[in-house]
């Protein structure tokens, strides 16, 4: 990273003047209107556990809340009026890649929020089938015939908030396949007594692009509800991408996270393949078919800390496919990033986190390969900073050449441990608080 010239006593850190006045602003209004925080990124993002055996099953880390994202949210909550009022739980990060949550018969914990009823209960097997190469990560079920909801065995999914103070819970969804139009039921009770119909699920963008849409599953006093989802009308109706929990109506800060691991900054913002096809517009740009900034939270944030690019270097650049970004492809991802996200937000602040990648030879631990290609991907995030005037946090420069020492990484995993994240979270938190 070219060296970061009057800042000798924050290392790792390029903050160019103006490149927060975006989120500056959202939280000097945030006693009234939420400031939107968002993160794009892959498994260090998701918050997956650095284990020297490569098991990460056996590290008893929670991936939401001890990853660098669940740290900055509680380090900034405390900082912003009213706290974190509104947070978005993918499926992805928040379930399918998190062997600590995944239980699908023995109830909810705040570290299992949402649960498939996925053939244990009832004897139902609702065959789901989940997209693995978007970061809007979705589930639809395949069950022919359709299942009806007459008791408490055949819901189809049930999430339950992490917090005792919601106030309403959104199904975030599509019918992406396009192949019925059709319903679903929702209710708060898993034996459907009181369930409640939705309206039609429309079908007109599906030819041409991606189009999501919320529903108000639940809504009431301050407490912790269980929602339950079931009985879509026709095979592949439903296709769930999360909920939002709102806390509070209005003010505070609203995170979310679209963590995909094992994936790349070259698949983000590919045009051609994956779910939904152009990621950067529909997630950055909140694009909705027709505006940008048009689907909302959590797409188009006031500010978004963007962190891809491990996968594109572990990766030998010469892979086919294009699935893997050398620093010259990452560098135009990087920019159509700023450009989708200033055109659904014109102050958009925009961070590029550079994750801790061990340095080639005189690192005290190993991890990730192609260890000395690292360097041409910061630089290209200096330059995209440097033209659109964004934020770069290097790790490497905060960190040094001893994260094993330091606690920050394991002896052979690229993931950081807890204080490896705590370090990540609270560098962040220098930069954004």
């Amino acid at each position: 990273m070219p060296a970061i010239v009057g800042r000798p006593t924050r290392p790792g850190i390029y903050l160019p003047d103006g490149a927060l006045d975006g989120w500056e602003a959202a939280k000097n209004d945030a006693a009234t209107t939420a400031a939107e925080l968002g993160f794009v990124g892959d498994s260090v993002t998701s918050g997956q556990p650095g284990n020297s055996d490569g098991d990460a099953s056996d590290n008893p880390q929670d991936w939401l809340n001890d990853s660098y994202y669940g740290q900055a949210r509680d380090l900034l909550a405390a900082r912003i009026p009213h706290g974190l009022t509104a947070e978005f739980f993918g499926l992805n990060e928040s379930l399918l890649r998190n062997v600590n949550y995944h239980d699908g018969t023995a109830g909810n914990t705040p570290h299992a929020p949402l649960v498939y009823n996925d053939g244990v209960l009832g004897g139902h097997d609702h065959q789901w089938a989940v997209n693995r190469n978007g970061w809007w990560f979705y589930a639809t079920a395949l069950e022919s015939p359709v299942v009806p909801w007459t008791n408490a065995n055949t819901w189809m999914v049930k999430f339950t908030p992490p917090y005792d103070d919601a106030i309403k819970v959104e199904a975030i969804y599509a019918n992406y396949f396009g192949t019925n139009n059709g319903t679903f039921y929702y209710g708060s009770s898993a034996d459907g007594s009181g369930k409640l119909q939705t309206a039609p699920i429309p079908l007109a963008l599906l030819s041409t692009g991606y189009e999501t849409h919320r529903l108000a599953v639940w809504e009431g006093s301050a407490s912790r509800p269980t929602v339950y989802l079931g009985q879509q009308s026709a095979v592949q109706t439903l296709g769930l991408l999360g909920f939002v929990v709102y806390r509070r109506a209005d003010g505070g800060l609203r995170t979310f996270r679209h963590a995909f691991t094992g994936n790349t900054a070259a698949q983000f913002g590919s045009r051609t393949t994956g779910v939904p096809t152009d990621r950067i517009k529909a997630i950055v740009g909140g694009f909705d078919g027709t505006d940008y900034g048009g689907t909302g939270f959590p797409t188009a944030p006031h500010c978004l800390v963007f962190a891809l690019g491990i996968n594109d270097c572990n990766r030998t650049l010469s892979e086919d496919g294009g699935e893997n970004a050398d620093p010259w492809h990452y560098e135009q991802v990087l920019r159509a990033t700023v450009e989708a996200g200033r055109r659904a937000r014109p102050d958009m602040s925009i961070v590029f986190l550079m994750p801790y990648y061990p340095p080639q030879d005189y690192c005290d631990t190993t991890g990730f390969s192609q260890n000395d290609s690292w360097e041409p991907y910061v630089a290209a995030a200096m330059r995209v900073a440097q033209e659109y005037g964004c934020v770069v946090v290097s790790m490497n420069e905060r960190v040094g050449s001893t994260p094993l020492a330091q606690g920050f990484l394991a002896a052979t995993d690229g993931h950081p441990v807890t204080e490896g994240y705590r370090v990540m979270a609270e560098t962040l938190v220098e930069v954004l608080g």
